[in-house]
C-alpha cells in the first residue's frame, strides 16, 4: 500500500517580532489586489514584491526585518507536511509506505531540508536535488498585531519549483494506491499540468486527492475571475480545500455552495475547512460509504489544552496536518481491504490531527521515537468521539 505525493515543499525562514505598524512595512503593503505588495495574513511572490518596491529583493528583505539571517527555520509546504504527518500516524504499519516526489535546490536551504527530514519515515528517493535555489518562504510575525492576537505575512521565492522538471514523473509515481497533489499553486509547472497528471493517475487505478493553496499567480492575472484547477473533476476522488480557496476556485459566494460545486463538476467528494467553524463534507462516489453527516465541528478538547499550554505554539500547519490525518485514515482503511472508505471517520482523524498541530510551533513535529505523535493525537480521539456522538458513531480507536 503506497501513498505517493507531490506538490509544495519548502523551507520556512521565520522572522519574529517584525512590527507591521512601522513606516517601512506600511510603505510596502498592498494597495490593490495583485499589485505585488505585502499582504498581512497572505502571501506574495518575492519577484512581485521587488517590482512593487522598485529594488532588489534582498534589499527589500533587509529593510523589512533589519536582519541578515532569519531567527529560525522550519520545513513547510502543503504537500510534504501532510505526508510526514500521515507517515507518523501510520508508524508501525509496515504495509503502508509514504513517498514524496519533487525537486529541491543544491543550496544551503536544500541541505536544511535534508537535515529536517533526517529520520522522518517518508521515502525521499524521488525527492531530487537539482541546480538552483530551493523554494523558500519568508514568514514575518508580529505578535502585537490586532491588539495582541498576532498575525503573519509571507513572501515566497519559487526557486526550482518553477523548473519544468518539477512536473516530470516516472511511471512509478502514478502506481501509488493514493496519489496526492498538495498545494500545486506554488509549483507553477505542476499546477499548469494538473489535469493531465490527475488523468494519468486515474488511468493507473489510483485514488486521486487534490488539496489547494491560495493561487497568487492566477489571482494576480485575473483578480476577479475563478482560479483554474483541473479541467476534468471526474478523475478526482477527493478535493480538500479551505473556505476562501473554495470560493475563489468555484466563484460561489458561500462555502456550502462551493462544496457542492465540486460534486456537480464530477469530483467524488469534497471537504471544505472553515477555520474554527465546522468542516463541510460532500460526497457522491461509490468509493465512499454513504455519508451520515455533512459537517463536523472542530475539537473542543484542543481549545481546553490551548488555555493551559505555556510552551510556544501556533496555528502554522494545522490545515496541512488535517490533510495528513485524512490521508492516513483513508490509507489504513484501504490497507485493511475495506471496499468503501468511511469519509466522515477520515475527516474526524483530520480534525484531531489539525487540532494537535495548534499545540506546538510550526507544522513539522519532530518525534523522539516512532509513534510519539500518533499517541499524542490519539489522546484527542476519545473526547472528540464523545463530542460528536450525537451526530456520528466513530471507531473506538484512532482509525489508523
Amino acid at each position: 500500500m503506497r501513498i505517493n505525493g507531490t506538490g509544495c515543499s519548502l523551507v520556512d525562514n521565520l522572522y519574529s517580532h517584525v512590527p507591521f505598524s512601522t513606516g517601512t512595512f506600511a510603505s510596502l503593503r498592498t494597495r490593490q489586489e495583485g499589485d505585488g505588495g505585502l499582504n498581512i495574513g497572505g502571501l506574495v511572490f518575492a519577484e512581485d514584491l521587488a517590482g512593487f518596491a522598485g529594488m532588489k529583493y534582498e534589499e527589500v528583505l533587509h529593510r523589512i526585518t533589519g536582519r541578515d539571517t532569519p531567527d529560525s527555520y522550519n520545513l513547510g509546504g502543503p504537500a510534504i507536511i501532510p505526508l510526514v504527518h500521515a507517515a507518523q500516524l501510520l508508524a508501525g504499519r509496515s504495509s503502508v509506505e509514504t513517498a514524496f516526489h519533487g525537486v529541491r535546490g543544491n543550496d544551503e536551504a536544500g541541505r536544511r531540508i535534508e537535515n529536517l527530514l533526517d529520520g522522518i519515515p517518508v521515502n525521499l528517493s524521488a525527492y531530487h536535488r537539482i541546480a538552483g535555489p530551493t523554494p523558500t518562504t519568508e514568514v514575518f510575525s508580529d505578535p502585537a498585531f490586532d491588539e495582541g492576537r498576532g498575525e503573519r505575512s509571507f513572501v515566497n521565492r519559487t526557486g526550482v519549483a518553477g523548473d519544468p522538471r518539477a512536473a516530470v514523473f516516472d511511471e512509478d509515481f502514478f502506481q501509488g494506491d493514493i496519489v496526492f497533489f498538495g498545494g500545486t499553486g506554488l509549483v507553477p509547472p505542476l499546477h499548469d499540468d494538473l489535469t493531465d497528471l490527475t488523468r494519468r493517475a486515474r488511468r493507473s487505478g489510483a485514488f486521486v486527492v487534490i488539496t489547494t493553496v491560495f493561487d497568487f499567480r492566477n489571482h494576480k492575472r485575473n483578480p476577479h475571475q475563478p482560479w483554474p484547477l483541473v479541467d476534468d473533476y471526474t478523475v478526482v476522488d477527493l478535493v480538500v480545500t479551505d473556505k476562501e480557496e473554495a470560493l475563489r476556485i468555484t466563484g460561489e459566494s458561500q462555502a456550502e455552495g462551493a462544496a457542492q460545486w465540486f460534486i456537480h463538476q464530477g469530483a467524488g467528494a469534497a471537504v471544505v475547512t472553515q477555520g474554527t467553524d465546522e468542516v463541510l463534507i460532500r460526497g457522491r462516489s461509490t468509493r465512499f460509504a454513504p455519508l451520515s453527516v455533512d459537517r463536523l465541528p472542530v475539537c473542543e478538547a484542543v481549545g481546553e489544552q490551548l488555555r493551559t499550554i505555556t510552551h510556544p505554539h501556533d496555528t502554522t500547519g494545522c490545515g496541512d496536518n488535517f490533510v495528513g490525518g485524512m490521508l492516513a485514515a483513508m490509507a489504513a482503511q484501504m490497507d485493511r481491504g475495506e471496499q468503501e472508505i468511511d469519509l466522515a471517520a477520515a475527516v474526524a482523524c483530520g480534525v484531531v490531527s489539525g487540532g494537535f498541530a495548534a499545540t506546538y510551533l510550526g507544522g513539522l513535529y519532530r518525534e523522539s521515537e516512532p509513534g510519539e505523535k500518533r499517541d499524542a493525537v490519539a489522546l484527542l480521539w476519545e473526547p472528540y468521539r464523545h463530542q460528536v456522538a450525537h451526530r456520528l458513531t466513530l471507531p473506538e480507536k484512532l482509525p489508523v
